[in-house]
């Protein structure tokens, strides 16, 4: 592995830097087990597409003399607190703001998120996508996200991300994408913290950790059982069906229930994919803690702003 001797010394301790070299290990061995294409998925996150193999899509990419790949990440939220099998109970997924259509009505579905969560955030976790990468290429993991690949290979991503301006290297693709399923059921949120424990306030020893829904998980994980539980219950799960209505119809969230019916799953009673017609809303329950929202006119906040820009980059 090209890292092996910057990361060694994390194996330990980081998730980071041992998803890294995991992936470096498969990237090594992945042409003699005949695999041209490595990415780095956790046992939460699955490739998915609506077209019955990714094969015309990889094959597309390397006929376009694209080396690696970003995709757009989706995050699943429950509806019901306890699962066996996430895949199989979840469907409903908060869609990547870029991903977000521009309208009034879907500026409100994002606010509903960012208003329950103690640090305005909307999604919980990751929004910087994941990365397939062609094998052979000498790449090295750049993080668990993104490969590093020699001078005149051809990185693109389907992220319009404002953060980065990568026009040249922006390519439209809704499908493949990436689902995740980081804490899909409260026992899996326990589980998650705990075996986690009180990790470090670092990524690789060097990037800070920001105060974030992960960092108050872990110190309400030392402060006990029952603090998670809130937490779960105010800010992750979602059980009022007409609220996931008003978030389908909007465009922030979507319905997606083929992997479900792929891996044989027997998938929980869900809303239709076809957004009813729905009350409206009254404001937004928030977490002890939380700052008070801010008024719509008062200009973007947190994530919208990049929402807003991303809508530009398919013009530029």
């Amino acid at each position: 592995c090209p890292s092996f001797g910057k990361l060694e010394a994390m194996l330990g301790s980081d998730v980071s830097g041992r998803q890294m070299l995991d992936a470096e290990l498969a990237m090594a061995l992945a042409p003699s087990l005949g695999c041209a294409w490595v990415l780095c998925l956790d046992s939460d996150e699955l490739f998915f597409t609506r077209a019955a193999s990714v094969h015309a899509h990889l094959e597309g990419l390397a006929s376009a003399g694209v080396d690696q790949m970003t995709y757009l990440n989706h995050e699943g939220v429950p509806e019901v607190e306890e699962t066996t099998d996430y895949f199989a109970s979840t469907t409903l997924f908060r869609r990547h703001h870029f991903a977000v259509p521009l309208s009034a009505e879907a500026r409100i579905g994002l606010r509903f998120w960012m208003d329950r969560s103690q640090r305005g955030q909307y999604m919980l976790f990751y929004d910087n996508g994941k990365s397939a990468c062609r094998s052979g290429l000498a790449a090295r993991t750049r993080s668990q996200h993104l490969w590093q690949l020699l001078e005149g290979h051809r990185s693109c991503t389907a992220l319009a991300d404002p953060r980065r301006l990568d026009i040249e290297g922006y390519r439209d693709c809704s499908d493949p994408c990436i689902l995740h399923f980081p804490i899909c059921g409260m026992s899996w949120f326990l589980a998650k913290y705990q075996t986690l424990g009180n990790f470090s306030d670092t990524w690789l020893g060097k990037v800070k950790v920001p105060d974030c829904f992960h960092s108050d998980a872990r110190e309400l994980c030392a402060a006990g059982e029952e603090a998670l539980r809130a937490k779960f219950r105010a800010e992750v799960i979602i059980e009022d069906p007409e609220e996931v209505g008003r978030q389908l119809a909007c465009g922030t969230c979507l319905r997606i229930e083929d992997h479900a019916r792929l891996l044989d799953s027997i998938a929980a009673a869900a809303t239709s994919s076809a957004a009813p017609k729905v009350a409206p809303r009254g404001a937004a329950p928030r977490p002890a803690g939380a700052p008070a929202p801010a008024p719509m006119d008062q200009g973007p906040v947190g994530i919208e702003r990049g929402w807003m820009l991303s809508k530009a980059m398919g013009y530029l």
